[in-house]
This record gives C-alpha cells, sequence and structure tokens, in this order.
C-alpha cells in the first residue's frame, strides 16, 4: 500500500493530476535547454557553483529520466510494438495464468502478474532485468524490451541501474533545493535594496536643500 500510494503520487500527485506531471516534465526540459544555452559555467565552491556544477555533470541522467518518463505517458517504444494478440478475447484469469507460469518457468523469478494491453503479462527479474512475456495458452511469449520503462524504473541491470536511479533523484533535489535557495537570497537582496532606495533619495534631497511635498 506504502509504495502503491507513492507510484500514485509520482504519476498524477493527487486528483488525477496527470495532466499537470506531464507539463512539468516538459518545462523542466525546457528549463534544462535554457540552462545549456547559458554556455559552460564557472565552477566555484559556493552554492551558485554548486548548483551549475550538479547540473552539468548530472546533466545526462537527469534528462534521460525526464524523457524516458514522457516516453510512458506517450505510449513510445523504440523497440515496437508488442505483437498482435490476434482475435480479441478476454485475459486468461490468474490461476491459468500461474499455472502457465509455473510449467514454463521458476515460479522464484516471477515478480508480477497483471492484464496489459488485453492480456495477461508476466514480469521475470532475469539478472538483475526485468523481463516481460504475454501470457497465453501456448506458453510465454517474450515481448519486445521497453527501454524507456526499464531506464525510467532502473530496472535494466539490477543494482546498478538501481543505483543510477538514486544518483538522478539525489541530483533533482539538488538541483531544486540549491534552486530555490539562490532565488530567495537573490529576492531577499532585492527587497532590501528597494527598501533602502526611498530613504536613500530623501536623505540626498535634504542634503541638497529641497524640500518635497
Amino acid at each position: 500500500d506504502f509504495f502503491s500510494a507513492n507510484r500514485r503520487v509520482h504519476r498524477q500527485i493527487v486528483f488525477r493530476m496527470n495532466w499537470l506531471v506531464t507539463g512539468s516534465t516538459i518545462a523542466m526540459l525546457f528549463i534544462i535547454a535554457l540552462g545549456v544555452l547559458m554556455g559552460w559555467p564557472r565552477l566555484r565552491n559556493n552554492l551558485s557553483g554548486w548548483h551549475k556544477g550538479v547540473a552539468w555533470f548530472a546533466l545526462p541522467l537527469v534528462i534521460l529520466s525526464a524523457v524516458t518518463g514522457l516516453f510512458l505517458v506517450f505510449g513510445i517504444n523504440p523497440a515496437g510494438a508488442p505483437p498482435a494478440r490476434g482475435e480479441r478475447q478476454q485475459p486468461l484469469p490468474v490461476v491459468e495464468a500461474l499455472r502457465i507460469v509455473g510449467a514454463a518457468r521458476d515460479p522464484a523469478a516471477l515478480v508480477s502478474i497483471g492484464p496489459r494491453g488485453g492480456r495477461q503479462m508476466a514480469r521475470f527479474n532475469e539478472g538483475g532485468e526485468m523481463r516481460s512475456y504475454a501470457i497465453g495458452r501456448e506458453g510465454l511469449t517474450p515481448l519486445p524490451r521497453n527501454w524507456p520503462r526499464l531506464i525510467h524504473e532502473g530496472n535494466w541491470m539490477g543494482a546498478v541501474s538501481s543505483l543510477v536511479n538514486v544518483v538522478t533523484c539525489l541530483a533533482i533535489l539538488a538541483l531544486l533545493g540549491t534552486g530555490m535557495t539562490i532565488w530567495a537570497r537573490r529576492e531577499l537582496r532585492l527587497r532590501r535594496r528597494r527598501a533602502a532606495l526611498p530613504g536613500a533619495r530623501e536623505g540626498a534631497r535634504v542634503q541638497a536643500g529641497v524640500i518635497v511635498d
């Protein structure tokens, strides 16, 4: 339940706001493009320098995470669509699907079984990669690798791919935190200057002997 709730928040925040997640992802890619167009940064040991350093060195991972997420939303799979099912029929009952899976493969490697695209689909852990198979009465049929899903979920090479996702998440959090801190500091400085500006002008006018109504 905990992971399912987090998955729903990740995909739609609350109240089925999928459009907001998709729109913010597209906006993030636009902001990344603007950052790249700003040119190679000068790296310094300060908050701004760390923000720019994380942005540039983690750039491929952040872009890959956002692009693969959009691929999942729009159903894009460069490996191609799964093979046609033939005549339309109801997915196999779960009990029958489990019997077929148990006869064909070691159930210890089974991760999940569920209906996808009008058929029962099974996912197996094969050396750290989550491979998908269509379950039919004739047995298991391997489906084309969905690389956007494998990369986005970190399921393409076991602990290595999971570590890549952890680094990507930490980089995005670091960019968000440092970026908001830089913006807040800049806004605070601007407000202080604006607040001090009228007093400075009034003092200059008094010194010049100018009386203002």
